[in-house]
């Protein structure tokens, strides 16, 4: 059995929430990008992908603290249903906390191993969900598996950069690095989503790729968890704290006069089981 992966970075952390020193500050982190308006957009996107109506059966597979249930619970209404599955228990009483719809029915457990029969909903999503698995060519099989025939399965990821050339590189590169290193940066799985979905048997497969620049300073810094990253930088013996200071504040005065900007590119696969 391989050694568990020591990485500090905040996307590793992803990969078991509960385990972590501070679980709640990557609740506050997610809470934070789904309300940026690009993240809140292609969630809703996805969603709509899904093609729900009145009565409707879905799973939202990666659900985390739950921002996208009560969307789901207003599609199928009082005769449909909705079931929220993360592994993350913390974040699931998150989630418990913002549903008071009755249709709404939280879940712990794996995305590779899914706790229900087959063909059990009309449309199932897993979102930014397949690049915190282990292997997710075994989860999105799992997705399609609990999908009835004729329903729907939409996978979403997403990744992003920052585009700041005036800005110290080295300094941008290890404050960037406490985020997600640079071969975690190479794993992203959105490209392969695609030939995932044909191999999990999904069929009538479309994907769309969009993308979107975030030029407002707070935007970027809530994208990049600056109040984290920066900090873990310094902690981690990568920045001085004066470092720090002047490089976040060289990004608010470029990104304030549009010199530098994050770029998000999000990937959305839909097809049918």
């Amino acid at each position: 059995m391989a050694p568990p992966d020591e990485s500090p970075s905040r996307w590793r952390s992803f990969r078991d929430v509960d385990a972590t020193a501070d679980p709640f500050s990557l609740r506050v982190y997610l809470d934070d990008l789904a309300e940026l308006p690009a993240m809140a957009r292609e969630k809703l996107h996805s969603v709509e992908l899904l093609h729900l109506g009145l009565g409707g059966r879905c799973l939202d597979v990666g659900c985390g603290a739950g921002p996208e249930l009560e969307w789901l619970a207003q599609r199928v209404g009082a005769e449909g249903s909705v079931v929220g599955l993360d592994r993350s228990r913390l974040l699931l009483d998150a989630a418990s906390t913002r549903q008071s719809d009755a249709v709404v029915t939280l879940v712990c457990g794996d995305a590779t191993a899914l706790p229900f029969d087959d063909d059990r909903f009309d449309a199932v999503r897993a979102d930014r969900t397949l690049q915190h698995v282990d292997d997710p060519g075994v989860a999105f099989h799992e997705l399609v598996r609990v999908t009835r025939p004729g329903g729907r399965v939409v996978v979403s990821e997403f990744r992003w950069g920052l585009v700041a050339p005036d800005l110290d590189r080295s300094i941008t590169d290890r404050v960037l690095h406490a985020m997600a290193g640079e071969d975690e940066r190479r794993e992203w799985i959105g490209h392969t989503l695609t030939e995932l979905a044909g191999e999990a048997g999904l069929r009538d497969v479309q994907a769309l790729t969009r993308t979107d620049e975030i030029e407002d300073p707070a935007q970027i810094a809530r994208l990049l968890n600056l109040d984290w990253s920066l900090p873990a930088a310094v902690d981690g013996d990568q920045l001085t704290d004066e470092q720090a200071r002047a490089w976040r504040h060289s990004l608010e005065t470029h990104a304030g006069r549009g010199d530098a900007f994050a770029v998000v590119l999000f990937r959305h696969v839909a097809g049918v089981a």
